[in-house]
C-alpha cells in the first residue's frame, strides 16, 4: 500500500517483529527471571529492590515517550511528526508499567523501611514523616499518578489515531491545548513517583531536586531507545522516504543535549549537598563513597556524560549509525547502573550492615552480574511491549495535516 504525500510516493509498510528478535528478547526475559529467582533465594529484600529498579526503568522509558509528545505538542513541532508513532508507542507501554508498580506495592514491606510499624515507632524522624509516608497514602498516590499518566497518554494517542481516519486538524488542536494541562500534571506526578519509589528508600534523606534527577535520567535513556527504534524501522524500510538524515541529526542533538543536562542536574545535587555539608544530607553520598560503591560513582559520569558528550560532539557523528548506536547502548547500561547505585545501598537498612559491607556483599559475591541480567530482562520486556504496540498501529501518521512538512524536514 502506498500514499502520495506532496511530490513523494510513500510506501506504507507494517512492522512485524522477526523470529530471531522474539527469541532474543524472550531469552533475555527468561534469564532475567531466573536470576531474580536465584537472588530471592539468597536475599528476598535484594530481589525486591531489583524489581523496583526494573520498574523505575520501564516506567521512565514509557514516560519519556509521553513527555516527548507533550513538549512537541506545546511548541507545535512539525519535524517529529513522521516518527511520532514511536513515542506514542512508548507512552502506550504505561499500562504495563502500572502493573509493575502494583507488583512493587505488593512487595512494599521488603522494599521500604518506613512500612515497618516497629521502625516507625522507634524512629522519631520517620514517625514525623508518617503523615506522608504511610501505606494508605502511598497506595493512593500511586493510583493518582498513574491516572495522570494513563489518562494523558490515552487521550493524546486516541486523537492521533483518530486522525488516521478523517485527517481533521481538530485532533491536533485538541492535543496542542490539552498538552498544556497535562504537562503541569506530568511534572507533579513525575516528582511524586521519584520521591515515593526511589527517594523514600532511605526516609532520613531528602533532596528537593530528586524529581528532576529522575526525569533527566529517564529522558536521556528514552531518547537513546527512540534513536535505536527509529534506526531499526528505517533499516527495515518502514521509514524509507519519510525519516531522513536531518531527523536523525536532530535526535542525535537531543541525545547530546540531555546527556549534558543529566550531568548538570547530577552535579547540581551533589555540589549543593557537598557545599552545605549538613550531616542530614551528606550521609547519603558518604555511604555511596564507601566500599565498592565509589567505583560506580566514578563510572556513571563517564558512561552517561563524558563519552556521549565527546563522541556526539562532531556534526557527522550524530548521523553515523556505527557511532551513535553503541553510544545509545552505553547510555542504557549507564541508566541501569545509575538506578542500581541509587537504590541498592538501601539494602543495609534491612540487613543492618554499613554501606561498605553492603557493597562488598554485592560485588564480592558476583551478584551484580546476575542483577545486570535482571535489568537486561526489564529492558527486553519494554522492547517486546513496544514492538507489539508498533505492530498494531499505522507507523506513519500519514493523514496528519503537517506530515508533508515533517517528511521534507530540512530538505
Amino acid at each position: 500500500m502506498s500514499q502520495v504525500v506532496g511530490e513523494k510516493q510513500i510506501e506504507l509498510k507494517s512492522f512485524e517483529m522477526s523470529f530471531p528478535m522474539w527469541i532474543g528478547f524472550l531469552a533475555s526475559i527468561s534469564v532475567g527471571a531466573i536470576c531474580l529467582y536465584l537472588i530471592s533465594l539468597e536475599n528476598a529484600n535484594r530481589a525486591w529492590l531489583n524489581v523496583l529498579i526494573g520498574t523505575c526503568i520501564f516506567l521512565g522509558l514509557g514516560l519519556s515517550g509521553l513527555f516527548f509528545l507533550l513538549i512537541n505538542n506545546l511548541v507545535r513541532a512539525r519535524w517529529m511528526i513522521a516518527m511520532r508513532r514511536v513515542f506514542e508507542a512508548s507512552a502506550m507501554t504505561l499500562p504495563v508499567a502500572a502493573l509493575l508498580a502494583f507488583i512493587v506495592f505488593l512487595g512494599r514491606d521488603s522494599i521500604f523501611e518506613w512500612m515497618d510499624p516497629e521502625v516507625v515507632a522507634t524512629d522519631p524522624l520517620i514517625r514525623m514523616k508518617s503523615i506522608y509516608l504511610n501505606e494508605t497514602f502511598f497506595g493512593f498516590r500511586l493510583i493518582a499518578v498513574f491516572a495522570v499518566f494513563l489518562g494523558s497518554s490515552w487521550y493524546l494517542v486516541r486523537n492521533s489515531l483518530r486522525q488516521d481516519h478523517d485527517g481533521q486538524l481538530i485532533h491536533s488542536t485538541r492535543n496542542y491545548v490539552s498538552s498544556a494541562i497535562f504537562m503541569v500534571l506530568f511534572a507533579v506526578s513525575v516528582t511524586v513517583v521519584a520521591f515515593d519509589l526511589l527517594l523514600s528508600l532511605d526516609p532520613h534523606w531528602f533532596s528537593t531536586i530528586y524529581g528532576v534527577y529522575y526525569f533527566a535520567a529517564f529522558f536521556q535513556a528514552g531518547l537513546a531507545v527512540a534513536y535505536l527504534v527509529v534506526w531499526y524501522l528505517h533499516r527495515r524500510g518502514i521509514f524509507a522516504g519519510v525519516v531522513n538524515r536531518a531527523h536523525f541529526h536532530d535526535l542525535g542533538k537531543m541525545l547530546f543535549a540531555f546527556s549534558v543536562f543529566w550531568a548538570y542536574i547530577v552535579y547540581s545535587q551533589f555540589m549543593l549537598i557537598w557545599y552545605a555539608d549538613i550531616p542530614e544530607e551528606t550521609f547519603w553520598y558518604k555511604e555511596r563513597f564507601e566500599g565498592a560503591w565509589h567505583i560506580i560513582f566514578w563510572i556513571l559520569p563517564v558512561v552517561r556524560w563524558a563519552l556521549p558528550f565527546l563522541i556526539l560532539l562532531p556534526y557527522a557523528h550524530k548521523t553515523n549509525f556505527k557511532i551513535v548506536l553503541p553510544v545509545c547502548v552505553l547510555i542504557l547500561f549507564g541508566h541501569w547502573l545509575d538506578f542500581y547505585w541509587n537504590a541498592m545501598p538501601a539494602l543495609r537498612l534491612f540487613d543492618h550492615s554499613d554501606a561498605a559491607v553492603s557493597a562488598a556483599s554485592v560485588f564480592d559475591g558476583g551478584l551484580i552480574w546476575q542483577e545486570a541480567l535482571v535489568g537486561l530482562g526489564f529492558f527486553s520486556l519494554f522492547f517486546v511491549c513496544l514492538g507489539l504496540i508498533i505492530e498494531r498501529i499505522r507507523v506513519i501518521p500519514i493523514r496528519d495535516p503537517q506530515i508533508q512538512n515533517s517528511i521534507h524536514h530540512h530538505e
